[in-house]
């Protein structure tokens, strides 16, 4: 059997689209079988089309040269004014002039629509669209890496910013490694899990250190050792966590609708003063919230003040 033939276009205007779709050979009524071969037949759905409207209003996917190419071919006129950096001219530009020349009459929404599918960009939804601040860095250069490489140049910005944020990253996950590999040496074992995962019903299992006071519901606060005393004694865990940049602390448990947890960054310089500046935000939060949730509790402490100016280093 000879294989399919193919021929070029030149002229579009000399030939037309047929609309059809395959039907397979079992589909097919009895007697179309030659010399016991059954081949798959197209069968016509609609009225020929103009070729060339029929490509752009199933999207065909079009390189820049190529609809530079057909904006020729149709006589109108490339843009010189674009959406790019600085004004410059990009492939979504050129794709608007094709369909508003090729589609003067279409309205408004539908020829949107297809400028969006023809120029590669997905339809707009309710969703927020990733930005390199929200985490989402690697997602970006990967989708900033199908582009058409004459366009890659107009997203250098945001490929720095990914970048950079994943070096942060990198280096803030560097640094917390580290952190807890001193405290393990030291026998710390600072809990940083978030609600409902498995290791944190491990570490509410073990216990993780000394407390202050009596636990008459079994409650373990978790910490770094310098702070752990100075957490009060609780009905629920409470996690104190002291990092690089940050200070946090968290209530693990039912807060009654009143905030769990509290963090604050260090300045810049990360200073003594900066650091006691943040440390008595956390502990002012929490110091309020116990006396407020837990005055009622077993294991309430009336008195529970805490001093930690000799724990900053």
């Amino acid at each position: 059997m000879e294989g399919p033939q193919f021929e070029t276009i030149f002229d579009p205007y000399e030939w037309s689209h047929v609309p059809s779709r395959p039907i397979p050979p079992c589909c097919q009524p009895p007697g179309r079988l030659t010399e016991g071969v059954a081949s798959v037949v197209a069968v016509v759905t609609g009225e020929p089309q103009d070729v060339l409207k029929a490509g752009l209003l199933i999207s065909v996917q079009l390189t820049v040269a190529q609809i530079k190419d057909l904006l020729a071919f149709s006589h109108i006129v490339e843009p010189t004014q674009g959406s790019g950096k600085s004004g410059g001219v990009i492939k979504i530009d050129l794709v608007r002039a094709l369909i508003e020349g090729i589609f003067p009459d279409m309205p408004e929404q539908e020829r949107e629509s297809l400028i969006r599918k023809l120029g590669g960009i997905s339809e707009p939804s309710e969703e927020a669209p990733p930005d390199a601040s929200d985490g989402n860095s690697e997602t970006l250069l990967k989708l900033i890496a199908c582009l058409d490489p004459s366009e890659k140049k107009e997203f250098g910005g945001i490929i720095k910013q990914a970048m950079d944020e994943m070096t942060a990253k990198a280096e803030k996950e560097h640094r917390d490694r580290k952190i807890r590999e001193k405290l393990a040496s030291q026998g710390h074992e600072p809990v940083m899990v978030k609600a409902g995962d498995a290791a944190l019903k491990e570490a509410r299992a073990k216990p993780a250190g000394s407390s202050a006071g009596p636990r008459s519901s079994g409650a373990r606060n978790q910490a770094p050792q310098p702070f752990l005393a100075f957490l009060p004694p609780c009905e629920i865990p409470i996690y104190f966590h002291w990092g690089p940049s940050n200070v946090w602390v968290e209530f693990k448990g039912d807060m009654g609708g009143m905030q769990r947890t509290k963090s604050k960054k260090f300045d810049k310089d990360k200073s003594f003063a900066s650091k006691m500046a943040a440390l008595t935000v956390v502990f002012e939060h929490l110091h309020m919230a116990y006396h407020r949730k837990f005055g009622d509790t077993p294991s309430y402490k009336a008195d529970y003040k805490a001093s930690f100016g000799h724990c900053v280093a």
